[in-house]
């Protein structure tokens, strides 16, 4: 996303702040907490992208007609199929608290559209987001490869916890 950003947030002060809404957002769901967490620290640039830190849209989840919240819109880069890069103005879904954007994340990728891929089934959060992938939810071609890494990064301060 092409917005203003703050300065990022160290990773244990991330994990501290919102751990636990990404542990109770997943409750009850096959979705793994730190891969959770892991595409909200990749998505909203750990907690410094605009659209969290205003609009506390940790996800960088788009905002479809059948969406009954507010909404702000946003230029945001994208991918085209071949991996080259354009620019498009989209709007956001613009949530109340960043519970309410875990909540709503994982909800998304508990639904039918990611059962298809093995989301649901998946014994692993690196086999999960290979899966969330191949769902379609970013455009990106490195994006599972992504979120792998700072899931990694992010077992250690989760375990902790």
């Amino acid at each position: 996303m092409t917005t203003k950003k703050k300065n990022k947030m160290q990773k244990n002060e991330f994990v501290n702040k919102l751990y636990g809404a990404a542990k109770a957002a997943c409750a009850g769901t096959p979705i793994f907490p730190v891969l959770c967490l892991a595409e909200g620290a990749c998505e909203s640039g750990w907690l410094s992208s605009e659209l969290s830190t205003k609009y506390n849209n940790i996800f960088g989840v788009k905002a479809y007609p059948d969406w009954k919240g507010k909404v702000i819109v946003m230029h945001t880069k994208e991918y085209h199929a071949d991996g080259t890069p354009y620019y498009i103005d989209a709007p956001f879904k613009w949530y109340d608290s960043y519970q309410q954007s875990f909540e709503d994340y994982v909800k998304l990728v508990d639904g039918q559209r990611y059962a298809a891929t093995g989301t649901l089934t998946a014994t692993t959060p690196e086999e999960q987001i290979q899966d969330i992938a191949a769902g379609g939810y970013s455009t990106s071609k490195s994006y599972a490869a992504v979120i792998t890494s700072i899931v990694h990064e992010l077992t250690t301060y989760c375990n902790a916890l």
